[in-house]
């Protein structure tokens, strides 16, 4: 990710990075994962005035982890963890299916410098299992006892296309470049259609018997998604959304609240 755009976010969508902290749920997507370690976003409240300041400290006392010759990775000092970022004790891990995989908990945190992206990553060590290659999601371990399977049935987007674009249409939703897709999952008998557009994206839920639509979210502009993550917590539906702007590299995670509730069968 370049430093550039980690800043811009920051900037211009402020609202969408701490979103998970507002609604108390503390979950997002994995970066990757590398020898029984998952890296993750780190939480951080440098800013303009204070990166490079920092970023030269952590060079000069941190400990480097690897190193490549294009990219060196530093375990930042505990005195700088404490005064710029947060971090959770510990980590449930999913994979993209919402499968239990395993708990991990807390090493240090790391600061990526390469060329022309830098980066900074939480560090949390798996237990017991190796996960496969793959997308994979976590949550706090502090909320595995809110957290339920969301089970998903991928359904043919072919079949919705048709009511996606009337509703544009009819609200008079502009097109760039008469670019949309549409995705569509069922989710305990209810059907949820994610509609991309060159510049925003929306959510739907769609009524059966009426074929109607209603809509949930309607993202920002210059706001798109790449994946998505379905599950219950405290028995409401949760997305978490792997999110973007739009054309650019910067990327974050954002837990939308359906509004809706866990039917029981």
């Amino acid at each position: 990710m370049k430093l550039t755009n980690i800043f811009l976010s920051l900037l211009f969508f402020p609202f969408i990075l701490y979103s998970q902290n507002l609604s108390k749920i503390d979950a997002g997507e994995v970066v990757y994962i590398q020898d029984n370690k998952v890296y993750i976003q780190a939480e951080s409240s440098l800013d303009f005035d204070t990166y490079e300041k920092v970023t030269k400290t952590i060079k000069a006392q941190g400990e480097i982890v690897s190193s490549n010759g294009y990219s060196t990775s530093y375990k930042i000092p505990q005195h700088i963890v404490g005064d710029y970022f947060k971090h959770l004790t510990a980590i449930i891990l999913f994979d993209e299916n919402s499968k239990e995989l395993a708990k991990a908990h807390f090493l240090h945190i790391e600061f990526y410098d390469g060329s022309p992206s830098t980066d900074f990553y939480s560090v949390y060590q798996i237990e017991k299992v190796s996960p496969n290659q793959g997308y994979y999601f976590y949550i706090s371990s502090l909320l595995k006892d809110h957290f339920d399977v969301a089970n998903q049935k991928t359904l043919e987007e072919g079949n919705y296309e048709k009511v996606v674009l009337e509703h544009y249409q009819s609200n008079n939703i502009s097109l760039l470049y008469d670019y949309y897709s549409v995705e569509a999952i069922e989710i305990n008998d209810e059907v949820f259609l994610l509609s991309k557009l060159q510049n925003q994206y929306f959510i739907f839920n769609y009524n059966i018997e009426t074929e109607s639509l209603k809509e949930l979210y309607r993202s920002e502009e210059n706001v798109c998604f790449i994946r998505f993550y379905p599950f219950f917590m405290d028995n409401k539906l949760r997305l978490l959304m792997k999110e973007l702007e739009c054309e650019t590299d910067a990327m974050w995670d954002n837990v939308l609240d359906m509004g809706l509730f866990k039917k029981n069968n």
